[in-house]
């Protein structure tokens, strides 16, 4: 019997284990320096390219489709969204229109798409800049302070808090570093939190609801989370209702989004928005305190057609990322990991310079327990040990 045949963009080994238990033959489109030698030996075909280029992607993909068609096409990862999009729509397969992911991809499209859509999200002043000069003409013209950071960046790249008129010059020349062009954004104070749901042929659902913890201003940088959130089932409502109307109003189709939002007296605005699964390990904590699996869930609704959107665990999940080094060997990390809700202790580097954004951090402290009281005992008890010395 033939099997399925799904065309998978970029992403992470697990993502591949989980397609491989539904039966299928995988095509995987990578970049160079993501490729693992598990992805060689488990997928059916391996191209190496720019995933985030929707012509190279496309051109690969249309000889593949002529010998062996695909039934969907998927991808999970940032830089891969858009490409994936692009071959769905040009040759007719299944998977998540271009429109909500252009529009999530691109800050400054996402803002102006909102001017005009009567939502329950709040607007926000917002101007694009291209320049220095545009970055000044625009500051007038908003309240601080001020918010900037590239229109398609991701991870924390190049987010800078501007205070004044005198840290301009400062925060574009950070800024711009990472991308052009810029979106200078009205700063907006409020508890912050991000939600995961998934979509089925546009009807969608809330998972899970996340406190993020940030280094604060003046890059903002995540160091920790916690899921589910502690919030008060009133604003947990308001959220979900706001989120699931923004849904609705981008057009998202299929598979899951992580969507940013603070809440404040004003009501709740949209920060970000990503037509994928929360990083940081986020998909892997809904799994551990929601027993829902994002991935798995969009892999069989674009393989066989079917839904699930019911969770089955009501656990916590918490992580906390390294700001610095870790002072322990790797006999002393494993024993720590044997510690009773400790579920993964990974170090990704030592060196003690500045951490300029997410993908920079030096690793992480993932836990699970029935509260975050369980998680939070975990976390201090480990570093402790291991003599972290990062925000708590």
């Amino acid at each position: 019997m033939k099997k399925p045949h799904i065309l998978i963009i970029g992403g992470w080994d697990e993502i591949l284990t989980k397609a491989l238990r539904l039966s299928v033959d995988i095509t995987l489109f990578q970049t160079n320096d993501s490729i693992t030698e598990y992805q060689k030996n488990v997928v059916k075909s391996l191209y190496i390219m720019d995933i985030n280029s929707c012509e190279e992607t496309l051109k690969n993909a249309i000889p593949v489709n002529e010998k062996h068609p695909f039934d969907s096409v998927v991808s999970f990862t940032e830089y891969g969204l858009e490409s994936a999009a692009f071959i769905k729509e040009k040759l007719n397969l299944l998977g998540n229109p271009l429109k909500p992911i252009s529009l999530t991809r691109d800050k400054v499209e996402m803002r102006e798409f909102l001017k005009y859509k009567e939502t329950k999200i709040k607007t926000i002043g917002f101007a694009e800049c291209f320049n220095l000069n545009d970055l000044e003409h625009a500051s007038r013209n908003l309240n601080y302070p001020l918010i900037i950071k590239p229109s398609k960046g991701a991870g924390s790249e190049g987010v800078v808090y501007i205070n004044s008129p005198n840290e301009l010059i400062e925060a574009w020349t950070w800024a711009s570093k990472y991308d052009s062009p810029l979106i200078l954004e009205e700063f907006i104070d409020g508890d912050e939190f991000s939600i995961e749901s998934i979509s089925f042929n546009g009807i969608h659902t809330v998972i899970a609801i996340t406190k993020k913890q940030t280094t604060g201003a003046p890059n903002f940088i995540e160091v920790g989370h916690v899921l589910p959130a502690p919030i008060e089932n009133e604003k947990k409502l308001l959220i979900e209702e706001a989120v699931i109307d923004f849904l609705q109003a981008i057009g998202h189709k299929i598979g899951p989004c992580h969507t940013e939002v603070k809440i404040n007296s004003q009501g709740i605005f949209i920060i970000e928005a990503q037509t994928r699964v929360g990083g940081d390990r986020i998909w892997e904590m809904v799994e551990l305190a929601k027993g829902y699996d994002l991935i798995t869930e969009t892999l069989r609704y674009l393989v066989f057609g079917a839904t699930n959107r019911v969770t089955s665990k009501s656990n916590t999940s918490e992580i906390l990322f390294f700001l610095s080094p870790v002072n322990a060997g790797e006999n002393a990390i494993k024993t720590l990991e044997e510690l009773n809700g400790v579920v993964k202790i990974k170090v990704t580097g030592q060196n003690s310079q500045r951490i300029e954004s997410s993908r920079n951090r030096l690793g992480y402290i993932l836990t699970v327990g029935k509260s975050e009281e369980d998680t939070r005992s975990v976390i201090k008890t480990v570093q402790e040990k291991l003599f972290v010395k990062d925000l708590n």
